[in-house]
């Protein structure tokens, strides 16, 4: 599972988040501020087709001299 850090949009602390439990609707509170966030099930959608794309292209272009 990819962990990556997101912006507590309250206090700009970082929150680690699971993507894929992200996408799923899972919850995720702020350890600092106690903030939660979280994402609605049609956003879901649309992030989740992006990232696949995403990580797609930057996997092709993994090896490619700019």
């Amino acid at each position: 599972m990819e962990t990556k850090n997101i912006s507590c949009p309250h206090c700009q602390h970082p929150i680690p988040v699971v993507i894929s439990l992200l996408l799923s609707g899972q919850k995720f509170t702020c350890s600092y501020c106690l903030a939660t966030i979280s994402m609605t099930q049609e956003s879901s959608t649309v992030v989740e087709r992006a990232y696949v794309k995403y990580a797609s292209l930057k996997k092709n272009n993994k090896n490619k001299k700019w």
